[in-house]
């Protein structure tokens, strides 16, 4: 009776066990324009496509640009172990992807008003070297900053990757810049998979409860 009673408890309590978060705030995060090596802070590694990866004009804040500049244009993060992706801040630097016809004369370049937006924040879950999670969307204006939560596909993850992308086609007569949409980040948060420490308490009361019910009926005997 005592095992049946205190077996759902310890099931409870083993999967609501909360799960270790770990923030990247990129503190002490280098210069962009003197560093390429990964990044660790609080337990997660950042690492770049070989170009430089810091900060540009404010530190504390991670640089991406799209092209046309010596900053990598993605993110890579990893702990070294399973995690489940949260969420991250974006402040963006706007985008510059402009589409003919323009309310300027035949010869003229776009206005800056003439802009089109589209999604240049490009995010990927992996597992085992495959991609299982992916959105994008747009950084926003320029001065704008946003937290973007993920959704539950960026769970039981090896790697979270974030990337600058520029259109992804160019329609007749459009031009970009260079970079043609770049942000920065901040905040990156993941949880570690709380399934092996829930499965551990679970097995270690189940053994207790095992004990005590031997002892229970060898004292009866």
């Amino acid at each position: 009776m005592l095992v049946k009673a205190i077996l759902p408890l310890l099931l409870s309590t083993a999967l609501s066990a909360p799960a270790a978060a770990a923030v990247m705030a990129f503190d002490a995060l280098p210069n962009g324009f003197l560093n390429t090596a990964p990044y660790t802070e609080d337990g997660i590694t950042v690492s770049g496509d070989g170009l430089d990866l810091g900060f540009f004009n404010t530190p504390g804040r991670l640089h991406l640009d799209d092209s046309g500049t010596s900053f990598t244009d993605l993110a890579r993060f990893t702990t070294g172990d399973r995690f489940n992706a949260i969420s991250f801040e974006v402040v963006s630097f706007g985008t510059e992807f402009s589409v003919f016809p323009c309310n300027v004369g035949i010869g003229e370049i776009c206005s800056p008003t003439d802009d089109t937006p589209y999604d240049n924040v490009l995010v990927q879950g992996t597992r085992g070297g495959a991609t299982v999670a992916e959105e994008s969307f747009s950084s926003g204006p320029n001065g704008s900053s946003s937290v973007h939560v993920l959704s539950g596909a960026f769970r039981d993850l090896d790697g979270l990757i974030i990337t600058s992308i520029g259109p992804l086609a160019f329609p007749n007569g459009a031009f970009c810049g260079a970079p043609c949409g770049h942000f920065e980040l901040d905040e990156v948060t993941l949880n570690a998979v709380p399934a092996p420490a829930a499965l551990l308490l679970l097995s270690s009361g189940i053994f207790l409860l095992g004990g005590a019910g031997w002892l229970h009926r060898r004292a009866s005997a």
